[in-house]
Formats: C-alpha cells, structure tokens, sequence
C-alpha cells in the first residue's frame, strides 16, 4: 500500500504546479504580444504582403498594402489563388513553387504581376514559410519595383540615343579617363586612328 504524501510533499507540489501555471501565463501573454505585433506588422507595413495555405495556394489573408496597390479587395482576394485572380501568371507561380520547394523559401525573384485594371506590376518577391495558429502558412512579401525598372528602361533608351548619335556624328569623339587613357571613341575616330575601338581603348 503506497504512503500518503506528507503536508510538506503537498505543500511543494502545490508550489510547483502554480508556478507551471504562472510560467504557462506568462508564455501565453508573451505569445499573444509576439502575435499582436506581427498582426500590426503584417496589415500596416509599407510592403504587400499576404499569407496563403500551403495545400491549395488560397490566400488566407492580405494586407492594406496589397489592396491599395493591387486594387483587388480583401473580400474577392481571400479564398481564392494568385493565378484565379489574375494577379500572377500560371509560370510565375510554378517558378515559385519550384523556387519554396529547392530551397525552403523565396529570395528576392523579379516578377511581373497584375493589377485589377490590367496594369503591369513590376515586384521583388521574397516568400517564406512560417505557422500561423499550428498550420503551415506561405507569407509573400512584394516591393513595388516599377518606378525603378521603368527609370533602368529610360536610362537604357537613353544611352541607346546617346550612342547613335556619337556613331553618327562626322566628328572625331573621344572619351579619355582622368589619366589620359582612351575609355570610348566613334567610328569616325577609329578610321581616323586606324583602328577598332577595342584596341584603342
């Protein structure tokens, strides 16, 4: 027949069971201020962001940002695919898929997406898996990339004009550095040096 426990083995176990339940308190409010935070993160960030089910790719969730820039609302986004409501196409998302699958995640992929007006969206992407309330979740992350891609593209327009028009000219053009040495020239130069500009420079 086992022994009763004494008053004091009592008194020790009630001890320990409180401060499992004041440790299991503690960790339940820290949890819920790491989740607070990260709702506030998630729906006020400068970034679109969304979180959608691993299984069948439905979003679960969208922030304000993704709805202001993509013009498509919470309520026609959640319960529905990136590709059902043409914001990505069929590639780019097997793109990745491929990508999450190899290597855990998404780093930073350049992708064209589409707005609701059928307005080309030019991001970086970055995905992560993360869980949220026991469940495997995808979080996408989107900056807007179209101001700097379209300023790369006038850039490029621009020194394809600036070129033309050096190869034109029916002047002899030449750039030296600060030290004298050839870095460009026209063609007009070249016949003039009698030789390739690969060789003068």
């Amino acid at each position: 027949m086992a022994e009763k426990p004494t008053y004091k083995e009592l008194e020790k176990r009630i001890q320990e069971l409180e401060r499992a339940g004041s440790n299991r308190k503690q960790t339940e409010k820290a949890l819920k201020r790491s989740e607070e935070k990260f709702a506030k993160a998630f729906h006020h960030g400068p970034l679109m962001m969304a979180i959608s089910s691993i299984e069948d790719g439905n979003y679960q969730e969208v922030n304000e940002n993704f709805v202001r820039v993509t013009g498509y609302s919470k309520e026609e986004s959640i319960g529905t695919t990136s590709v059902d409501l043409g914001f990505i196409s069929e590639e780019d998302r097997d793109r990745l898929k491929q990508e999450l699958m190899q290597n855990g995640r998404v780093d930073g992929i350049e992708m064209k997406l589409y707005k609701k007006d059928g307005d080309t969206l030019y991001c970086q992407y970055f995905g992560e898996i993360i869980t949220v309330a026991g469940e495997q979740r995808l979080l996408s992350i989107a900056s807007d990339i179209s101001d700097r891609r379209q300023m790369e593209k006038a850039l490029q327009e621009s020194e394809a004009h600036l070129r033309t028009l050096i190869e034109t000219i029916p002047d002899l053009v030449w750039l030296k550095d600060p030290d004298g040495v050839y870095i460009s020239c026209n063609l007009k130069f070249e016949r003039f040096f009698g030789a390739k500009k690969t060789v003068i420079t």
